[in-house]
């Protein structure tokens, strides 16, 4: 199919070249074809199509600095790595990773109007090689962090509050970025703090 069309395109190119300026007029039509209003105004689209594209880059900040994914401001603080959580509570056992736990300090406050709630489910520890590592639900770390926990806390309008997430994640896991994503339910947005691990 496609060596038939050619063919026919080379036909047409002869009878161009050698006929009247009638053919030299179809030929001034189809450049102004080329320029049209319609072909203008895809072009204007793909342009608009390559901003939105540069507007979906990763926000990524370091430990330290203003993260804002959504209406939420996050500052990360400098993260613990231990292979046990002590308890301080001769009640309560020590907790031991898997792995081992990344502790992450952090501050969210809300600049929207509406208030929400923290989940687990907005973070990740992403590495090097691509892995992702969800908070963790070993019951003993819930037991000493207690209300300590980033975890289930509301934020509301221009309130800082403060917790921890935990993360228990492989030994050999480096280039370490914490992976926050938008409380509001339907949205894809997201950023990343450089834990410098």
């Amino acid at each position: 199919m496609i060596d038939h069309i050619h063919g026919g395109g080379e036909k047409d190119l002869g009878v161009g070249i050698a006929g009247s300026g009638g053919d030299k007029k179809g030929s001034e039509e189809g450049a102004n074809l080329a320029t049209s209003p319609s072909s203008s105004k895809q072009s204007a689209k793909m342009a608009t199509a390559r901003k939105e594209d540069q507007k979906e880059v990763k926000k990524e900040v370091k430990v330290g600095e203003a993260l804002t994914v959504g209406e939420v401001k996050w500052v990360a603080g400098n993260p613990e790595k231990t292979s046990m959580i002590e308890s301080g509570n001769e009640f309560i056992k020590p907790a031991k990773a898997n792995g081992v736990f990344i502790i992450v300090p952090l501050t969210a406050e809300l600049i929207g109007k509406e208030s929400g709630t923290i989940d687990s489910s907005q973070f990740n520890i992403v590495d090097s090689k691509g892995r992702k590592f969800r908070p963790t639900d070993n019951t003993d770390v819930m037991m000493i962090l207690s209300d300590s926990s980033i975890f289930l806390k509301q934020v509301d309008p221009n309130v800082p509050v403060n917790g921890k997430a935990v993360f228990d994640i492989a030994t050999d896991a480096t280039g370490l970025k914490l992976e926050i994503k938008d409380l509001r339910t339907f949205s894809n947005e997201k950023g990343y703090v450089d834990l410098g691990l």
